[in-house]
């Protein structure tokens, strides 16, 4: 996939202490492809984003696992202040980490090359200026990652419905949004009484989105119970990682 000069550039930052090589080749590469990334210490301390929705790709070395020792609670705590003031992070491990830091959003890089990264970042900054129907293509090309089988189903389309996908446990009733605006808690509320109207008994409901959704809108979602998955930016990126890394995306 090739970035639009007016793609929206995530701030990156290369999570590393300061004796990192191997950190300093990644964020050489994402210098060449245009970015400004910033190299980290575990502390996070010259990690201050702006106010506002942006984003935060950060990668981890087994470098950086040791540095943070026992702290891997405080390291938690200062990335979900992140978040609470608008990060969407895609966290990419480039070797094996304990398992205490793989929970904070960490895709698997393996041993991806610098270049390699630097290109997947360059990917997530284009994902913004492609249009509905790539997107939506985009999507359905991403759901084997995650097990599911889309097929057609007329009525379903009918209904707003843009995917039937089917898994290992069930059916899935896909809408795709495209957007970096917070998707409103009447704008899911159609969606969940459209695909439950027409859904066969027991399919579930999946938003997946590269936006995020209103906080009424997130507790919409969570009074449905296992009826209705959401998959807003961070996880999205994560979705995207590892189709990138695995080969199964070919732009």
């Amino acid at each position: 996939m090739q970035s639009d000069p007016g793609a929206f550039r995530p701030s990156c930052w290369v999570l590393a202490p300061p004796d990192d090589s191997r950190a300093r080749d990644y964020a050489g590469a994402l210098e060449r492809r245009g970015f400004a990334p910033l190299l980290v210490d575990v502390d996070l301390q010259a990690a201050r984003p702006p106010t506002g929705t942006f984003a935060i790709v950060g990668l981890f070395t087994p470098v950086t696992a040791d540095a943070l020792g026992v702290h891997v609670a405080e390291f938690a705590d200062r990335v979900e202040a992140l978040e609470r003031r608008g990060a969407a992070l895609l966290g990419l491990s480039l070797g094996e980490l304990p398992s205490a830091l793989r929970r904070f959003r960490v895709a698997d890089a393996g041993r991806a090359a610098p270049d390699a990264v630097a290109r997947l970042v360059q990917d997530l900054a284009s994902l913004t200026v492609l249009s509905g129907r790539d997107f939506d293509a985009l999507v359905a090309r991403l759901l084997p990652v995650i097990g599911l089988a889309p097929h057609a189903d007329a009525s379903a389309s009918d209904a707003g419905i843009d995917v039937v996908a089917e898994g290992h446990d069930g059916i899935r009733l896909v809408q795709i949004k495209h957007t970096r605006a917070d998707i409103s808690v009447n704008e899911l509320a159609g969606f969940a009484g459209r695909g439950l109207a027409v859904g066969p008994a027991g399919a579930r409901l999946l938003l997946i989105t590269d936006g995020d959704l209103t906080s009424s809108a997130w507790h919409f979602v969570r009074g449905l119970g296992d009826r209705m998955e959401v998959v807003t930016r961070a996880e999205f990126w994560r979705l995207y990682a590892r189709a990138f890394f695995s080969g199964a995306l070919d732009w």
